[in-house]
């Protein structure tokens, strides 16, 4: 850590460790399900959105697919996968690090329509072996969207060390998260937000990391990943509040599991 980033300090580092998952109940009590949108770009064939896994699911031969979502929240993933892919998939299980994002999952107006098909609980994967609720390599693909980036980078490898196991030989991680440089690092204060190397806190407590593309395919290969993508995708975003041009980069990668 530079001299501009030591002001924060060894206590406050520690605080939002183990305050982590009371932040994130708190973010969700505020925003409720308010804040994100849904993700129905997941099988966008025509741009750098989409996914293959869900791009060649419809003409594919699979069914009752075990698909895992990893941070879900209040279901912007989850509900727009079943809309489109529910006649494929035999349960979607889903967790996420706050209780407070699962109550409002579960009082989705579509959670009566796919409850059959939905597995959400809260859970903690840094802390605890997530083989109690998902059994070894079960699981078709995962998908793992902004959430790696809300964890201490000291635990990156444990958490996909435990998604490895859950998935099948074969089976596909999909990725999107934050990538160094986007205009969301650039608004952070390093002497008041900075934890360490691109890694930062916000006003509420919550944290994120930003991604080097060459650092993540290292990590994921030597967990035994195949890496099918993954690139750096840039978009000039327009803020229609402000009628400002935003230059946001995030990491997306395709992952197969091997043996």
């Amino acid at each position: 850590m530079d001299n501009k980033s030591t002001e924060i300090g060894s206590y406050w580092i520690e605080k939002y460790e183990k305050d982590a998952r009371k932040n994130w109940d708190l973010f969700y009590k505020r925003n409720s399900t308010h804040f994100y949108k849904d993700r129905h770009w997941l099988s966008n064939a025509t741009s750098q959105d989409g996914f293959e896994f869900f791009n060649t699911l419809s003409t594919s031969s699979l069914h009752s697919l075990h698909i895992l979502e990893v941070g879900c929240g209040v279901g912007n993933t989850l509900y727009p996968i079943l809309q489109e892919y529910s006649e494929f998939i035999h349960t979607m299980h889903a967790f996420d690090f706050s209780s407070n994002a699962i109550q409002l999952l579960l009082q989705h107006q579509q959670y009566p329509e796919y409850h059959s098909q939905i597995h959400a609980f809260q859970f903690d994967i840094t802390t605890t072996s997530i083989s109690r609720h998902i059994p070894s390599h079960s699981i078709d693909s995962i998908c793992l969207f902004f959430v790696l980036s809300s964890i201490s980078p000291e635990k990156h490898e444990f958490v996909l060390n435990q998604l490895s196991q859950t998935v099948k030989v074969g089976g596909r991680l999909l990725f999107r998260d934050f990538c160094h440089g986007d205009l969301a690092e650039s608004r952070f204060d390093s002497t008041q937000s900075k934890l360490s190397n691109r890694f930062y806190v916000r006003q509420d407590g919550t944290r994120s990391y930003f991604f080097i593309r060459e650092h993540f395919i290292e990590l994921v290969e030597r967990l035994q990943w195949k890496v099918i993508r993954c690139e750096a995708v840039q978009r000039v975003i327009l803020n229609r509040k402000s009628n400002q041009e935003m230059n946001r980069i995030w990491l997306q990668a395709e992952l197969a599991k091997m043996e």
